[in-house]
């Protein structure tokens, strides 16, 4: 796992990194890894990585490290214009470094763990079953498919052209019988789901899953997996610090699978104040936990939740001492009073949806005081800013006793409109040429 931070205001931005990376079934892991990538001058850029540190077996910084040669001087108005120009440039040089099979073979094996995911989920509720896959699939097949009466999207006839079963342009099945397999059976998508579900599979149940898969693998890669890019500084014609972070999943079929980028641009604290910015991935629970709450006495939450419930206890209190001296008269009084008040249950939901938003307001009255200090603050307290709360992040899973998927050195540089990147020391904040974690 990873943890990153980029903080900036109209000074610069600070973007802080850890060097722990996990890899394998058993959560192996390894010091050194270098998830912040500058980029050199011209360029007022980094490029900061989480989740998965290859695509199709190149790490990413490889393709980044390309990706920059081939900018040279160029520069872009805009973060988001060098966002573009990397997914254009990844997915070219993906083509020109695989053939076609190996893609396949690729886009199989990611289906093949997202079938073996769901028979484990089945087994483990006793539903490997072709009732119990049936029902399964056709749970899923209301999210993704039949709501609304859709049809299966378009790129799912790329899918089945290439990769589904007798398909006359199934390159996997045609090399295999030239190979002198005769049973490629595996080699496509119902033929992986007949692998994976076996003699669990009957006809109406392995019809409801191919069904599914229709409507699924025309809009998403089949992977649980993916690495995530954070693009952090200045275009050309920006003055504040602008972060777009894009998650790419794979390329399949001449298509490259990753989420809408999200941009994140620095905001006015008020009227009389600077900028502010500070955008984190991968773990940052306890990162956004201290911000919310950084300042505030440590029993806030308890005496909100006190004076909230207080009303609702004062007015339990009051009904039952009435429910004891009832006057005749009043009876139909109090009939058509227990029409319209509410009831227990009732007053609790209230209560609780206050308390909700007093812990709201609070923490976005807190937010709003620690921007306005990032604003203000200078170059060397950002750095230090960004450095301490990434050690915080793994100083958490150290107290808690979790595996360490987020520490060892941690990696910072300043990014500013001027001086394009340079690397600080993390204790004192002064520049320094790069030191690789070791």
């Amino acid at each position: 796992m990873t943890s990153t931070i980029a903080i900036g205001n109209g000074f610069g931005v600070a973007c802080a990194a850890d060097t722990m990376t996990t890899v394998g079934h058993h959560r192996r892991t390894n010091d050194g890894a270098i998830k912040l990538m500058p980029l050199k001058k011209p360029h007022s850029l980094a490029v900061m990585h989480a989740g998965s540190v290859f695509v199709h077996g190149i790490p990413y910084s490889s393709h980044i490290a390309n990706w920059q040669e081939s900018l040279a001087d160029q520069t872009f108005n805009k973060v988001s214009d060098y966002v573009d120009s990397f997914m254009a440039y990844l997915e070219q040089s993906i083509v020109d470094n695989y053939s076609p099979e190996e893609l396949h073979r690729d886009y199989l094996e990611e289906w093949d763990r997202r079938c073996r995911a769901i028979r484990r989920n089945l087994k483990r509720k006793d539903a490997l079953n072709p009732k119990g896959i049936t029902r399964h699939f056709e749970g899923l097949l209301a999210r993704h498919g039949k709501k609304g009466n859709r049809t299966p999207p378009h790129f799912a006839k790329r899918v089945f052209a290439e990769l589904g079963q007798s398909s006359v342009s199934n390159i996997l099945e045609q090399e295999s019988r030239r190979n002198g397999s005769p049973n490629p059976e595996h080699l496509s998508v119902e033929g992986v789901m007949d692998q994976v579900f076996g003699d669990a599979f009957d006809d109406r149940a392995r019809a409801v899953a191919v069904e599914f898969s229709h409507f699924f693998l025309g809009e998403f890669h089949p992977t649980d997996g993916g690495g995530t890019l954070s693009f952090t500084g200045f275009g050309s014609r920006e003055l504040t610090p602008v972060t777009v972070e894009v998650r790419i999943e794979a390329f399949a079929m001449g298509r490259l699978f990753a989420y809408d980028p999200m941009v994140s641009v620095a905001t006015r604290h008020c009227p009389s104040g600077g900028y502010s910015l500070m955008e984190t991935m991968g773990h940052s629970d306890e990162i956004w936990r201290l911000v919310n709450q950084v300042g505030l006495s440590p029993h806030y939450s308890a005496r909100v939740i006190r004076d909230s419930l207080r009303d609702l206890q004062n007015a339990t209190v009051t009904a039952e001492s009435s429910e004891e001296q009832v006057d005749p008269e009043c009876e139909q009084i109090s009939e058509d009073r227990q029409l319209t008040e509410p009831s227990a249950d009732e007053r609790l939901s209230l209560a609780q949806a206050e308390i909700e938003m007093s812990l709201a307001r609070i923490e976005g009255s807190n937010m709003h005081r620690v921007r306005g200090t990032i604003a203000g603050a200078n170059l060397k307290t950002l750095a230090s800013m960004a450095v301490r709360l990434v050690q915080l992040e793994n100083l958490a899973l150290d107290l808690g006793g979790e595996l360490q998927t987020v520490g060892s050195e941690v990696l910072v540089g300043l990014i500013t409109k001027a001086d394009g990147f340079y690397w600080v020391d993390a204790l004192t904040g002064e520049p320094r040429e790069r030191r690789v974690a070791s």
